[in-house]
């Protein structure tokens, strides 16, 4: 998608924004939480995406004025939210989305970091292809099961 915009998201696209989490989560990720882990999903992510606290990056991928994927990564390297759109998907906006904020992260260190995550299970394999590894195997937490992996980059 070579038209693809990314940037910081803008204030008046939260509900955009929230809209496409809850769509690609309620499709993909949902079945594998328990009633607690959904309560606790959705609150952590209206806080980031409608409050914005300060340590966190979150950035939109746009096509058309279409927002059809979202990143978002505390400035300690940790992807809070990684979301793109279903009928979006397998065509390079998660990778230019992950890319960016990687940069981002990158000009703000001296050295080397690691990117971590709690992947979904059902993206795993989305996450090895963007280069990152298992650091643990499946846990859960709050109701929310999740792979801890990690990505190190040395640009």
């Amino acid at each position: 998608m070579s038209s693809l915009t990314v940037r910081k998201m803008q204030t008046g696209e939260e509900d955009a924004t929230f809209s496409l989490v809850e769509r690609v989560f309620n499709t993909f990720v949902e079945s594998d939480l328990n009633e607690q882990g959904k309560r606790e999903f959705f609150c952590s992510a209206k806080k980031i995406i409608y409050e914005k606290p300060s340590d966190h990056r979150l950035l939109v991928g746009c096509f058309s004025g279409e927002i059809l994927g979202m990143i978002d990564m505390r400035t300690d390297g940790h992807i809070c939210l990684f979301f793109v759109s279903r009928n979006a998907q397998r065509k390079g906006i998660g990778r230019k989305l992950l890319e960016h904020a990687q940069a981002e992260l990158v000009k703000s260190k001296s050295t080397g970091v690691k990117i971590d995550v709690n992947s979904s299970l059902y993206a795993v394999n989305a996450y090895e292809k963007l280069g990152f590894c298992k650091s643990k195997e499946a846990q859960t937490f709050n109701g929310i099961q999740y792979v801890p992996m990690i990505k190190r980059t040395y640009d």
